[in-house]
């Protein structure tokens, strides 16, 4: 009877994420991906950072199909560090949605928002506010034993990376679709590095997927930071260049 159960619930959950015509665009260059790089394997614990945009909830969503047709066994682990702590019907949707597919919703609250912006007064605070998330996120994987973190960047964040590392820093370092974190001894995973922004936006709005406003400074008063600004730039390139995104994509990920 439990096996009849767990077959059904299945069936239920794989109806819920599999929105039809995603199978190129999505699932197989995703899947491509985590075949690529081995980027799950069996008895893995794997912590998913969600931020409740767009990205992370399509993430949740791709790993609950995989998790459902794999025949092995693996875990996965929805956890969202936010700043403050307050009412929100959106997190309220969000908490909801997670706990439908099954999983507990973790939430670590942190005053990252006032070291950023207030104690360290950062310029362009995008960069050392992923960091500090992400240590926030390592802390609480070593606590309880998961051994991997899955995060949601595609390949325009990708390419961004890379252009902005070009333009501002000087070198030519990517965003690696897997990696183990020295420090903590932990893999990181980013198992849609090959899938475009713009076939993420289509796929949340159509499986319908709660979406949560940001709560970044950035975003409330409309500062230009400066991936938002080389995001503009890769724009007006890929206008003049339908392959640009396409031939970047063979450039960041051919050798790895």
């Amino acid at each position: 009877m439990k096996k009849l159960e767990n077959e059904l619930r299945k069936k239920e959950l794989l109806r819920r994420v599999n929105v039809k015509g995603f199978n190129k665009y999505l699932w197989n260059l995703s899947g491509k991906a985590l075949h690529k790089y081995n980027m799950i394997e069996s008895g893995d614990k794997i912590a998913v950072g969600i931020s409740g945009g767009k990205d992370s909830m399509v993430l949740l969503n791709l790993l609950t199909r995989i998790k459902n047709i794999v025949d092995f066994e693996f875990e996965i682990y929805p956890i969202m560090v936010e700043n403050k702590k307050e009412i929100n019907k959106e997190m309220d949707e969000i908490k909801n949605y997670i706990e439908e597919l099954g999983y507990e919703f973790q939430i670590e609250y942190t005053n990252i928002e006032k070291v950023v912006f207030d104690d360290r007064n950062e310029k362009n605070p995008c960069a050392l506010c992923s960091k500090l998330r992400r240590g926030v996120l390592y802390r609480i994987m070593k606590e309880k034993k998961y051994n991997k973190l899955a995060l949601g960047h595609h390949l325009d964040d990708c390419i961004e990376t890379y252009f902005m590392n070009l333009f501002y820093q000087g070198n030519t370092n990517k965003m690696r679709a897997k990696y183990r974190t020295e420090k903590y001894d932990l893999e990181v995973i980013r198992p849609l590095v090959f899938v475009e922004e713009k076939t993420i936006i289509k796929y949340a709005k159509k499986a319908k997927l709660p979406i949560m406003r940001s709560s970044c400074r950035l975003d409330k008063v409309k500062i230009d930071s400066k991936r938002k600004e080389t995001k503009e730039q890769i724009k007006v390139m890929s206008e003049k260049n339908k392959n640009l995104k396409s031939n970047l994509k063979n450039v960041l990920f051919f050798e790895e």
